[in-house]
């Protein structure tokens, strides 16, 4: 004789209202391993971002590009800051995690910054790999910001939401520098 589904999971000892509070809780869990990965991405991208930066515009020649990666060097400096104090507030803590992604971004940059063939082209090179540094980070503060949709982590998605615009601020910046060198 075949046993029902219902009649199995009956005989098991789970419900139909078990089995969702377990699915739910998984997504749950899921839902914060995701803002933890992102949240951790998040920072040590800027953190790494402005340790590039840093030895990178002393070495810059052009006054007006140097004056734009030091800005963007203190604005990622007080992004990662913010960031790590919100996630903190709400028991998050960051930590390492492998960024194949952001790893290759920063090596086109680091690539753009020691441009050897055709050296009046670092500038443009160097604004075109932070740019899409730039453009990824706005991606990963969007699905951030997807990942807190419950109430009791408004104040994390609000600040995400700000440090989102900083970030679009930081690309833009750069977008406008590279339309003054055209």
């Amino acid at each position: 004789m075949t046993m029902s589904r219902r009649e199995a999971n009956e005989k098991a000892g789970t419900s139909l209202a078990e089995r969702t509070r377990r699915s739910t809780r998984s997504m749950a869990h899921e839902l914060q391993e995701r803002r933890v990965a992102l949240i951790s991405e998040l920072v040590s991208l800027h953190q790494r971002v402005a340790s590039m930066l840093k030895v990178i515009m002393l070495r810059e020649g052009h006054d007006a590009l140097r004056s734009a990666l030091g800005r963007q060097h203190a604005i990622d400096l007080h992004i990662a800051e913010r960031l790590l104090n919100e996630a903190r507030s709400h028991g998050i803590r960051p930590g390492p995690i492998a960024q194949v992604e952001v790893t290759a971004l920063l090596e086109e940059v680091r690539y753009a910054d020691h441009h050897r063939s055709d050296p009046a082209a670092r500038p443009a090179a160097l604004q075109r790999a932070l740019g899409a540094v730039r453009q990824h980070a706005i991606r990963c503060w969007s699905q951030l910001m997807d990942a807190t949709n419950e109430n009791s982590l408004s104040r994390l998605k609000d600040e995400a939401l700000a440090l989102q615009w900083m970030e679009a601020d930081l690309y833009r910046s750069l977008a406008t520098l590279t339309n003054k060198g055209d």
